[in-house]
């Protein structure tokens, strides 16, 4: 059914005359029947229900409609006419008529026509009179007195006169918009449902259906069958929009005159958007204010909302976490301003509206397969970990215990940055940590310590466990590689190491390991060419970062002779270590290499450059003004390699279309679902003069390739650094196999 979730539903009905024809039909072979005259004159004449209770051939139509249907079966009420047929023909899953809540609410739309207002409130009444027949089977409330209203539209009257077209079809479309919003405010899932009335207005009701979002329910004809016309991914045409606006906002508060110049040169759909207000002057109608949010909306827009705000995984959550995951999408695009290492294969905005598909492409089907993988508040928290885990990026300066600010290096930013992120959720009260702002702009709780203990905190642990240094294990030793904050980070399943709690309530360790696992593969996947932008993108960024190094070298050169007349013979091994950092750090990021081998090079030569730092300014005694030039001179070295060595990680990646994902059902392990399989391949970039754009050699494509997914499986197979007593797990892999969830790296030979 449309209402997935026991929401309460609002219907909103257009009404015809199907209920006196269908009566006609029943009875046409009775001599005896009375037989409705819609264009008697005396009938004609009734204007509202209330007029026609005082005339005698409304009275006699309308008691006779319902006395007709008074003690029919169910089955002979769903054909009665065409807003029964489509209200009570619908089945849900085991077949069966759903029934209505006493929650539930049904608003028949008629035109101001005798016809229109008889059938109406017979409608009205017939729902009274059947109130047992339609109500859920666990409704025992009596029939509620709000439970069908009815609604006349100004102008909406007989198809002939000028004003059906001229007024009645914009206040259609005017009324539908706000009740969709008005009943959308009260909580209700709002169903359209066209099947009544002129056919005129079924398009309008789509074209509505399509803008909010909203189904509709059809019958066709004499069709036994409840279409349901689901939310058509279709909106506003943002060009027409934008080719407009400026003329419409020229018109918007001038004297109402439809003969102005600039009305008339608006497009004629834009000029049915606009009305007379009661100042007489242009303004928009209530669909055009609706258009115009959208628009608004739209426009400013970042791909991370698009990517993420409407995912699938969402309807897993309860209403309450999908309002707080709505804040995250709303500020999502603004966490990573400030990127500190931008040089890097994009590690903000674009990573992650890759990981929100990715988490889709390779959950989906395991939750479709066992909706019990994970529950409610576990996908929230690995929804916001998969936006949230990069966040120290931002970060270039962090205070130490005395304070003070201490200045990172870019490779320190890299190295550490699940750390910083980790620390700028937790300290939302230091203003460089950019973190206050953030809390503000989540702003579901009443303090900024609520946020982070009821959310924030859980979502920061599953962040800061994603680098695959960072110990899950219990067994495995701590991780003790960044010199600042703490330290030691022990591992995340060592009891009462980390308050692993959400709203409050403690979660199993165990739970909380396989969500850092999820998350892990899910970021170990983003590798595909999509990452980098297009060929023109790439071109344009490589471009403005060359002319970047080029600047970047002459700033290191100017500042070179500087530090050297200051330091002088201690300038070699200044140099010497900032270039061990460099070649550390290369080393590192470099994707032809053991992840394990690497993993502690480029910490130790960073410690190595500060150490050496640090004996320089002991041993020279140089003022903090000299200390900031010679920070100066080794940020601009570091600058210079970040700029230079971005071509290379462009190259590891042009060259991978996608990530293929291949879901396979296994045995059945428990009563909750089946073992599930996932194969991952890369399908490779087969045009050449794309990747020989970035020198990338034909003969290369198979070793990288290889080299990726190496890095890969490594995430999931790579053992845990335990205690010498204790045999190695391969900690990730265990933790999914326990759940269910076994993957596999494929490669292809022939490449």
């Amino acid at each position: 059914t449309v209402n997935h979730k026991n929401q309460k539903s609002c219907y909103l009905v257009s009404v015809g005359t199907s209920l006196v024809i269908n009566y006609e039909k029943r009875h046409r072979q009775d001599i005896n029947y009375a037989r409705i005259d819609l264009h008697n004159q005396g009938f004609q004449a009734v204007t509202s229900h209330e007029a026609g209770l005082t005339n005698a051939t409304y009275c006699l139509y309308f008691d006779t409609i319902i006395g007709d249907l008074k003690n029919v079966h169910f089955s002979v009420l769903e054909q009665a006419s065409a807003e029964l047929s489509s209200l009570l023909r619908w089945r849900d899953e085991t077949g069966k008529f759903p029934g209505f809540s006493a929650e539930d609410c049904i608003v028949l739309i008629t035109t101001q026509t005798a016809e229109g207002i008889l059938c109406a409130y017979a409608l009205q009444n017939i729902f009274k009179t059947h109130w047992d027949k339609i109500k859920k089977d666990s409704t025992n409330q009596p029939f509620p007195n709000d439970f069908v209203s009815i609604e006349y539209v100004k102008g909406l009257g007989k198809a002939t006169d000028p004003a059906f077209e001229e007024t009645g079809l914009p206040e259609f479309l005017n009324y539908l918009h706000r009740a969709i919003v008005d009943y959308r405010a009260e909580g209700y899932e709002v169903i359209l449902v066209p099947t009544g009335g002129y056919k005129a207005l079924i398009p309008y009701m789509v074209l509505v259906g399509i803008l909010h979002g909203v189904p509709l329910r059809y019958v066709y004809e004499e069709s036994p069958r409840v279409l349901e016309l689901p939310k058509i991914p279709l909106g506003l045409d943002m060009e027409r929009w934008v080719r407009e606006k400026f003329r419409l906002q020229g018109v918007l508060g001038k004297d109402y005159n439809p003969d102005d110049q600039q009305y008339k040169q608006l497009d004629h759909d834009f000029q049915s958007l606009l009305e007379r207000d009661p100042q007489g002057k242009f303004s928009l109608s209530a669909l055009g204010n609706f258009l115009e949010a959208v628009y608004r909306d739209l426009s400013w827009r970042s791909p991370l909302q698009l990517a993420s705000g409407k995912t699938h995984l969402l309807d897993s959550l309860d209403d309450d976490l999908k309002e707080k995951f709505d804040r995250l999408v709303r500020i999502g695009h603004l966490i990573w301003k400030g990127d500190r290492v931008p040089e890097m294969v994009d590690h903000s905005l674009r990573h992650h509206y890759d990981l929100f598909e990715l988490a889709e492409r390779f959950l989906l089907p395991i939750l479709d397969n066992n909706p019990n993988f994970l529950k409610p508040e576990e996908l929230f928290i690995l929804l916001g970990a998969l936006y949230l885990h990069d966040c120290g990026h931002t970060l270039g300066t962090i205070y130490g215990s005395d304070e003070k600010p201490i200045r990172l290096f870019p490779t320190e930013i890299r190295d550490y940055h699940h750390i910083l992120g980790y620390e700028r959720l937790r300290h939302h009260d230091i203003a460089s940590y950019v973190s206050k702002d953030l809390y503000e702009g989540l702003g579901w709780a009443d303090t900024l310590q609520a946020t982070w203990d009821d959310f924030l905190e859980i979502i920061a642990t599953v962040g800061l466990f994603h680098r695959k240094d960072m110990p899950i294990g219990d067994g495995e030793a701590p991780y003790n590689k960044c010199p600042y904050f703490r330290n030691e980070y022990p591992p995340l399943m060592r009891n009462e190491a980390w308050p692993l709690k959400f709203r409050g309530n403690q979660m199993s360790p165990n739970r909380v390991a396989l969500l850092v696992c999820l998350l892990r593969i899910i970021d170990s996947l983003d590798c595909q060419r999509a990452r980098s932008g297009d060929q023109m993108e790439i071109d344009f960024h490589l471009a403005q970062i060359g002319s970047e190094a080029e600047e970047e070298k002459n700033r290191a050169g100017l500042f070179e002779k500087i530090v050297k007349g200051i330091l002088k013979n201690d300038f070699a091994e200044l140099s010497q270590a900032i270039q061990s950092s460099i070649n550390g750090y290369r080393k590192r990021e470099s994707k032809d290499h053991s992840v394990t081998a690497k993993a502690a090079t480029t910490h130790a030569t960073t410690t190595q450059l500060r150490g050496v730092l640090t004996k320089i300014k002991q041993k020279c005694n140089y003022d903090g003004t000299t200390a900031g030039l010679i920070f100066e001179y080794v940020l601009s070295r570091f600058r210079v390699d970040f700029k230079e060595y971005q071509k290379e990680h462009y190259a590891d990646h042009v060259f991978v279309k996608q990530i293929l994902i291949d879901a396979q059902r296994g045995d059945r392990i428990s009563d909750n679902g089946d073992r599930h399989k996932t194969r991952f391949t890369i399908d490779i970039e087969v045009d050449q003069e794309i990747v020989e754009e970035l020198a990338l050699r034909p003969e290369e494509v198979a070793q990288k390739k290889r080299a990726l997914l190496g890095n890969m499986r490594e995430e999931y197979e790579m053992k845990e650094d335990s205690a010498k007593d204790i045999p190695a797990k391969t900690i990730v892999k265990d933790i999914l196999e326990e759940s269910g969830v076994t993957i596999e790296y494929g490669i292809d030979e022939s490449c």
